[in-house]
């Protein structure tokens, strides 16, 4: 019975993991677009595949960060030192650094091009902004992609090293 208690009660936590994201996100697509005018059809499309890209964004960098605790693994069974602080702490920080490089970046370009706030843009800045939120992060994902072809610790490996980890050997 107790086996069986314990497996509810994480089936029941799982699936309040997958649903209140859920939840959550209708209620705040309620409020943002509470007094959205949906007869605009350029406005709709535009929206939607605002979101569409956040939800693919969100769900990507999920999945970057399921890579890690494998890499922790490996790399103790490659070195013999598990360093998993520093390999989160590295992560973090070039999270960070991408994130300040990027942003001074698209700063400067703006204003190198004639951003003024609260006016109209000319179509030099106007393109930056597209290709920034766009183009950019669409070739920087297929880079990544390609990165990851070549990711070959599958389950199977993984188990074979964390298996070796616990024995005490390394290939």
């Amino acid at each position: 019975m107790k086996n069986e208690e314990l497996r509810m009660k994480k089936l029941l936590k799982k699936t309040l993991k997958l649903i209140l994201p859920v939840v959550l996100g209708g209620f705040i697509l309620f409020w943002v677009y509470r007094d959205f005018d949906f007869t605009k059809a350029g406005d709709v499309l535009l929206h939607g595949t605002n979101w569409w890209w956040m939800l693919f964004s969100l769900v990507f960098g999920v999945f970057a960060q399921v890579f890690l605790p494998d890499c922790v693994e490996y790399g103790e069974w490659k070195t013999g030192l598990r360093n998993d602080g520093f390999q989160y702490a590295f992560v973090s920080l070039g999270n960070k650094i991408g994130m300040a490089v990027g942003t001074a970046l698209l700063a400067g370009l703006l204003g190198k091009y004639g951003y003024i706030a609260n006016q109209t843009q000319n179509a030099t800045v106007l393109s930056i902004m597209k290709h920034a939120f766009t183009t950019i992060p669409g070739v920087l994902w297929i880079v990544t992609a390609v990165v990851l072809f070549f990711y070959r610790l599958n389950k199977k490996r993984y188990n074979e090293i964390v298996e070796e980890l616990k024995n005490g050997r390394k290939s």
